[in-house]
């Protein structure tokens, strides 16, 4: 699970290292291939989400959250070590580009935002001594949480908890409902409706930011920086309702929670629960090194 090295590297005339303590990522089930990705390098530590799809759209197969996390890993992989948040962005955003102008898909996506395969990624920059956040990854610094939640997710994550309490109140059990998610049955439409406001720009306050092969709206574009620090680090996925210090302790929490509030309706409000079979509501990536 673990995976240890140091490399010690030069900026300027400062010597920098990560130390990866701790790395762990899993899907939420053991049929579908997970659509996280985690990306170590010598410069770059890297969480990708690949979105849950909301459309029809795949590719030999391949989900379209899948698709867009393996693009977008194997972008960062060969990224330069001196690249700023700019560039990455717009190679990021150019690779998945690159991947509908080659199979005839760039109309398709551009009218219809829920087939885009899109992802969220958080990336820690060595060179850069930064972490730059697109979309809702997790960061966490010392005992500082950075989230970059979508604007609806809240509000939709209650719409579907409201719809669920209402199922039990008029009768429906638990396991009725995990067999048969009338909630997220009845957010669905909205959820798929939302994707119109990522990478754009006339959305206002409902605007998001996300990889998916379109320009990114810089003030969606989160940058810590971490120049004056020195300590752990965490990068994660949402599949983890909170970062602990550890990853034993992160696990333990979210089992804890998925055995109270299997529904993630009460405890854990989301927007989908963990459906039966499934060891979790959602897949999960969770990295832990030294700076």
């Amino acid at each position: 699970m673990a995976r240890n090295y140091k490399k010690s590297f030069k900026y300027t005339d400062i010597k920098r290292s990560m130390d990866i303590i701790e790395q762990f990522s899993k899907g939420k089930n053991d049929t579908q291939p997970c659509e996280d990705r985690l990306v170590i390098t010598d410069d770059y530590v890297a969480v990708i989400d690949g979105s849950t799809s909301k459309g029809n759209f795949s590719f030999g197969g391949m989900r379209s959250g899948f698709v867009a996390a393996k693009l977008v890993g194997d972008c960062i992989a060969e990224m330069s070590r001196r690249s700023t948040v700019g560039q990455a962005a717009r190679l990021m955003t150019n690779t998945i580009a690159d991947f509908y102008n080659s199979n005839g898909l760039m109309d398709r996506m551009k009218e219809n935002p829920a087939d885009r395969p899109t992802c969220s990624v958080v990336i820690y920059s060595d060179y850069r001594r930064e972490i730059w956040q697109i979309g809702d990854c997790l960061a966490k610094v010392g005992g500082t949480l950075y989230e970059n939640s979508k604007p609806l997710e809240a509000a939709l994550a209650k719409m579907r908890s409201t719809m669920l309490r209402l199922e039990m109140l008029g009768g429906k059990t638990v396991g009725q409902l995990l067999a048969d998610d009338t909630g997220r049955k009845a957010i669905m439409p909205l959820l798929k409706q939302q994707c119109v406001c990522q990478n754009n720009p006339d959305a206002g306050e409902f605007a998001y930011g996300v990889v998916d092969g379109f320009k990114i709206v810089g003030e969606h574009i989160k940058t810590i920086p971490l120049a004056d620090y020195s300590g752990d680090v965490i990068l994660a996925s949402d599949g983890y309702p909170v970062l602990c210090p550890t990853l034993y302790d992160t696990e333990a929490h979210l089992a804890a929670i998925l055995k109270e509030d299997p529904l993630c309706y009460d405890k854990n409000m989301a927007t989908k629960a963990m459906v039966e079979g499934n060891n979790s509501f959602d897949d999960r990536t969770y990295v832990r090194f030294q700076i």
